[in-house]
């Protein structure tokens, strides 16, 4: 990437202070991670304002800060003020999306939107050099951040797009442009502030008011607000899924991690009913953009979990799977059918608290414990949040056995000394209740 000065004025509707001539090939926010020739811009946070390290930002080597408020500018360096960083952050994004044509990808969804993210691109990957997401740098701030790492040699680029309320969705949508998007389902994350499904699917379907009027929609045709759309949308819409034998791609004679399409069998390097979604989706990508299902599946055999997400780990004689980055009811069900195959083993889940789900959360809780006591695990523990109503529900389930911890430290101790040779545990909880530290602690 390079950038004059110039050029990030024009598109930040900013004022040059100092030094016309610079050069930036890399936009930064972390004042502590700037390099060489790098633009620092100055994020006000809750807890931190990035205004107070332009300073050290130019120290550390930076060319140019984009900045709110003026400071005086060191010699041959530059100082771009706007009104709001945030929003110039944003502005400069879709500008330099503007020097690119090439397909992109926009991700969203309830549930399995990163894993979806990570697929699609490893099927895209055998034939286009492709840009992604890094992590779930998925906001405001993150999403232009990844943009402005595009460089000529990407050939497409795959976005993923999170949320907590309207209108966000539309705002890194309009950053992306997109040829191609996804919604992975509708579940109940962040129904506490947006008060229903239907709210959350209309929030979702934000990404649409940006997608390319010749581009396509992809949806889970399995989950009944999406198929409810179709014959409803102004786009070409593709649909895949399982159950609903009505899809454009149907998964036939799905197991724990292979399933047929069409004529083909196909083996994933993951386990989990969920990843056939997840595949599935990748596959009906990869085919729109000239790449056929037989490449497609190579990528996907390149595909790695990201070790806070489904990664299954051999300690000794006993198998962890730890899915640790977030919950919600339909992952845990997901993670839940996984530990449920074990049946060679004694299968233990360790299950965090679920956050964000206002005055659904006991009823959400209850629900995963009475699915958990489906012949899903031997052993239940349960920590953190409003877990003792998954206890509650497991027992109510008919579920044998069964404790609650508030906290990791205890029930790392109990996880402890309650493991025996051939154990398959299951970890998993919202990212708040830091679940990695049962892990770690248990493992030391």
């Amino acid at each position: 990437m390079k950038l004059t000065v110039s050029e990030i004025a024009g598109y930040t509707n900013g004022k040059i202070v100092g030094n016309t001539q610079n050069t930036i090939t890399k936009v930064i926010t972390d004042s502590r991670k700037i390099e060489p020739g790098s633009l620092f811009v100055a994020i006000k946070g809750e807890r931190f304002d990035g205004h107070d390290f332009i300073k050290e930002a130019y120290k550390s080597g930076a060319a140019a800060a984009l900045s709110q408020v003026y400071i005086d500018v060191p010699e041959g360096k530059t100082l771009i003020l706007v009104d709001d960083t945030k929003g110039a952050l944003v502005d400069l994004a879709k500008g330099y999306r503007g020097r690119f044509n090439i397909p992109f990808i926009a991700v969203t969804g309830s549930v399995g939107k990163t894993t979806t993210k990570e697929m699609i691109h490893s099927a895209l990957s055998v034939k286009y050099k492709t840009h992604k997401t890094s992590g779930n740098f998925n906001n405001e701030i993150g999403l232009p951040l990844t943009m402005m790492e595009l460089s000529g040699e990407h050939e497409c680029a795959v976005f993923e797009m999170g949320m907590s309320g309207f209108g966000e969705i539309a705002l890194l949508s309009s950053i992306v442009m997109p040829d191609i998007a996804v919604i992975t389902n509708i579940g109940v994350s962040h129904i506490e502030k947006l008060g229903s499904k239907e709210n959350i699917l209309k929030a979702k379907l934000e990404v649409c008011e940006n997608l390319n009027k010749d581009g396509y929609l992809i949806l889970n045709g399995d989950d009944k607000l999406l198929w409810g759309l179709k014959g409803k949308l102004p786009f070409k819409t593709i649909y895949y899924g399982i159950e609903n034998k009505e899809c454009d791609y149907v998964a036939d004679k799905p197991s724990n991690d292979s399933f047929i399409l069409g004529t083909k069998n196909i083996i994933l390097p993951v386990l989990g009913r969920h990843n056939i979604y997840n595949a599935l989706c990748a596959i009906a990508v990869a085919n729109l953009l000239d790449i056929s299902t037989d490449e497609a599946v190579r990528g996907l055999m390149s595909f790695e979990t990201d070790g806070i997400r489904q990664s299954i780990i051999k300690f000794g004689n006993i198998t962890f799977m730890n899915d640790y980055y977030n919950a919600s009811p339909p992952s845990m069900e997901a993670a839940l059918d996984v530990l449920g195959e074990q049946t060679e083993h004694r299968r233990i889940a360790v299950l965090g608290g679920m956050l964000e789900l206002g005055e659904y959360s006991k009823e959400a809780h209850l629900g995963v414990g009475k699915y958990a006591s489906g012949d899903k695990c031997d052993i239940l523990i349960t920590v953190g949040g409003d877990s003792e109503y998954i206890k509650e529900g497991f027992i109510q389930g008919g579920g044998r056995e069964a404790y609650s911890f508030s906290d990791n430290k205890s029930a790392a101790a109990f996880l402890k000394s309650l493991l025996k040779d051939g154990d398959f545990v299951l970890i998993k909880g919202s990212r708040g209740i830091k679940m990695e530290e049962i892990y770690k602690s248990v493992t030391e």
